[in-house]
């Protein structure tokens, strides 16, 4: 048998590769007899107390990845979570492709990521980390926050401090300004502006600032830090103006301007109004630049909307046609410039009801 994690737990296999933040194995509980994941953490400072492992052993919420323990291997940190059965978020992202996780799932899923994450900042414990791999999915597809492995406790008094690890896919911009310093940067700000990133990720199938050929953790911080991110439906045309505005205000560069808390981001999430039709990228025609489906909420047909190259390379053109019997629909169609093609797909879906 291989050598026990303090005395207990027994590593069998890596799950995944190793990260920036530790690495995370899957192992065996020698007490309990349960198979679980425990991550080794290496970006806390070795040797040193622990002052959030207390914390994160009382973290129990019906929207959290239930945490076995949390604890000291000869001075290293480790962290004991039940293991993930049902994937991540960002495994169902990756699986969209180019297309983004449907609207009506990130909403339901955000909404439940919140809970979790204000369950932790009611125990003055900071996430730091909130992207769509530490979203986990249980049996009844319901949203479980993950990886507390770099979260910070808040002393009483305190509304920020210094974060232990950030992701630049989804980091705040203030932690990215002040990351290769000492500041206090994280709060429960930042990580509601996560919360919104992590959302526009899965909405738009791409982080919301471009990492474009830059692999370099500085150099994506310094981008997020200097650079405000492209309008959420300017990416993905198909997300309701209201669910948008929702995201562009959790993500407002500024922190004031954000949602004060996780649970008020849940409430405006909640309070989505109902739409005529739902729309979602599907590409179906392979020949075409994109192609949405828009579905009825309440009675009528299923609408294809698709965007096709003009006759030049500087314009695009616009058909849309009813899926049942491919009758074309004249309404909100035509040319556009393709420069300006979100706005003239927005245009058509408005007018398509």
């Amino acid at each position: 048998m291989p050598p026990l994690i303090a005395g207990r737990y027994a590593l069998q296999a890596r799950l995944g590769s190793p990260g920036a933040q530790g690495e995370v194995y899957q192992a065996l509980d020698t007490y309990e007899g349960d198979v679980v994941a425990l991550k080794v953490l290496t970006t806390l400072p070795v040797g040193g107390p622990w002052m959030e492992a207390q914390i994160l052993r009382r973290l129990v919420d019906p929207h959290i990845l239930p945490i076995r323990n949390a604890d000291l291997h000869f001075g290293t940190p480790f962290l004991v979570t039940e293991l993930a059965q049902h994937g991540t978020l960002e495994a169902k992202m990756v699986a969209s492709g180019q297309l983004g996780v449907d609207v009506d799932y990130v909403v339901r899923w955000a909404r439940q990521a919140c809970l979790g994450v204000a369950r932790a900042h009611d125990l003055r414990l900071l996430h730091n980390d909130i992207k769509p791999a530490n979203l986990f999915l249980n049996a009844q597809n319901e949203c479980l926050v993950g990886d507390f492995g770099v979260a910070t406790l808040m002393p009483p008094g305190a509304s920020i401090v210094r974060p232990h690890g950030a992701t630049a896919e989804t980091a705040a911009p203030e932690v990215a300004v002040g990351w290769n310093t000492q500041s206090a940067t994280a709060s429960v700000l930042s990580d509601v502006y996560s919360i919104g990133a992590a959302a526009f990720w899965l909405l738009a199938a791409r982080p919301a600032n471009d990492f474009a050929n830059v692999a370099d953790f500085a150099a994506k911080m310094a981008i997020v830090a200097a650079q405000t991110p492209p309008r959420l439906r300017d990416l993905a045309p198909h997300v309701p103006q209201y669910v948008a505005d929702v995201m562009e205000k959790a993500m407002a560069r500024a922190p004031t301007d954000r949602y004060p808390t996780a649970t008020s981001l849940a409430a405006a999430l909640g309070a989505r109004p109902k739409v005529a039709r739902s729309w979602r990228r599907t590409d179906e025609h392979p020949n075409h630049i994109a192609c949405w489906r828009g579905e009825p909420t309440r009675l009528g047909g299923t609408y294809v909307l698709c965007l096709e190259p003009g006759q030049r390379p500087t314009h695009c053109t616009i058909i849309a046609g009813h899926a049942s019997s491919g009758n074309r629909i004249s309404r909100g169609c035509g040319t556009a410039y393709m420069r300006e093609w979100p706005i003239a797909i927005r245009s058509a879906m408005r007018k398509l009801g």
